[in-house]
């Protein structure tokens, strides 16, 4: 440095160096030939490049490149050597040359050694605490067999602490069961995976005489001292209950079904049973029991037929249960000269099946009740059917135009409204007449 400001400047950029943009000058013609330049009189030579503002007199120069093989990786530059230098002078420095050469490529080896060593233990730590921290068990065993990584989940599932697994045998710490039953250990596992895109399902044996039930992903890696063995054991005990849990749903589901399909078809037998015996019956009035009996059960195997058609084994549409309900019922048991127009509204509500058999038996109750009742003498008439629901609780209204019933439902002892009645307590609803809108209504709370 020729001054404080150069002095200055050298100590902000000595660690990471100078970068020389202008080479129109004596030192780049020696960067850029990669040739010795030698200048005894360099104020008149046409290299030049003239001196930076402050720099002292140079009134000899010399610039050598250092060679290491192939490459150029320095430059000496000297000046105002009072007689000047010469070609047998650079002839003289070839020795310190090549040594200063072989000087600059040592350091620059170290230098990238140090970063290569700094990288290589940065990703292995960063490896070390994704290994750490994983949320499957790892294991690493050497080529003798004995755990080199044994990770923190691992110690927590297997009941194994680290510094207790590493530098064992695996098969000492860790033992397997294969499907088949047969305890295959670690590196027979390995060998029988092949790869880490072929899990084998295992079962671990824990030490306190428990059992996990595992997925082995497992591979070979190439290693410094030969060869590694490494793995991963991921816990399935939680898919396996799932799968038996499906599995046990699939079962109950397919045997309800199969129940609900039983059921539907002996009712409809009952009631094919009860058309054929009505119809050898001269009483009008046993034949109409009959009827009714029939009707009831067939408005229950209905309840069974949706269930099974629609494979919800829990609840059903109570609104579209009304529906084919109303259509079936009406067409069969309304007057002979009759026509009965149906009017229903019905908000959609679902009810659970020990629910809905006491509801069916109440609608088709009632629907009968009207059709015996409020058309008789009548050419044309209409059936209400309402089904709401409020925050408060459900109602089912069925009435009609006719003449309507009076007072309160336990007054009246025929066996429909008795029947109705206790239905509802059944389902922990009431029954209300509806004098004015000539019907009757049961409430009821659905959750």
């Amino acid at each position: 440095a020729w001054n404080d400001e150069t002095r200055a400047l050298y100590e902000a950029n000595k660690a990471s160096g100078f970068e020389f943009r202008n080479l129109q000058t004596l030192f780049g013609a020696a960067l850029t030939t990669g040739q010795p330049v030698i200048a005894n009189d360099p104020s008149h030579d046409a290299r030049r490049g003239g001196l930076p503002k402050g720099h002292p007199a140079m009134r000899r120069f010399l610039g050598v490149p250092c060679w290491y093989g192939t490459e150029m990786v320095g430059l000496i530059g000297l000046a105002n050597r009072a007689e000047g230098y010469d070609e047998q002078l650079v002839a003289i420095l070839s020795p310190l040359l090549s040594s200063t050469a072989a000087l600059i490529q040592a350091l620059r080896l170290e230098a990238e050694r140090k970063t290569a060593i700094a990288e290589l233990t940065e990703k292995e730590h960063r490896l070390r605490r994704i290994l750490q921290t994983a949320a499957e068990c790892f294991v690493e065993v050497g080529t003798d067999g004995r755990i080199v990584e044994w990770n923190r989940l691992a110690a927590t599932a297997l009941g194994v602490p680290r510094d207790d697994a590493v530098g064992r045998h695996v098969d000492d710490v860790l033992r397997l069961r294969a499907a088949d039953g047969q305890p295959p250990s670690l590196l027979d596992a390995v060998s029988a995976v092949g790869s880490a895109d072929r899990p084998r399902e295992v079962t671990v044996m824990l030490p306190d005489g428990g059992a996990l039930p595992a997925e082995l992903v497992a591979w070979q890696v190439s290693t410094a001292r030969g060869s590694a063995t490494c793995a991963f054991l991921r816990d399935i005990g939680d898919r396996k209950r799932l799968e038996e849990q499906q599995r046990l749903r699939f079962q109950s589901e397919t045997l309800l079904k199969e129940v609900h399909h039983r059921i539907k078809n002996n009712m409809q037998v009952i009631s094919s049973l009860l058309s054929i015996q009505s119809s050898k019956l001269d009483d009008e009035r046993q034949r109409s029991v009959f009827l009714e009996c029939r009707e009831r059960i067939r408005a229950m195997s209905l309840i069974h037929d949706r269930l099974y058609s629609t494979e919800s084994y829990e609840q059903i549409d109570f609104a579209d249960y009304l529906q084919e309900m109303l259509a079936l019922i009406v067409s069969s048991n309304r007057p002979a000269a009759t026509e009965v127009t149906v009017d229903l509204a019905a908000d959609q509500v679902r009810v659970p099946v020990e629910r809905a058999v006491p509801l069916s038996l109440i609608a088709s109750e009632l629907v009968l009740n009207s059709l015996k009742h409020g058309f008789q003498g009548r050419t044309t008439g209409r059936l209400t059917v309402r089904l709401t629901r409020t925050a408060e609780a459900c109602s089912l209204f069925i009435g009609d135009d006719g003449p309507g019933i009076s007072g309160r439902a336990e007054d009246h002892r025929g066996v429909g409204l008795r029947l109705i009645d206790s239905l509802a307590r059944q389902i922990r609803g009431r029954v209300e007449i509806d004098a004015g809108a000539a019907g009757v209504r049961v409430l009821w709370r659905e959750p």
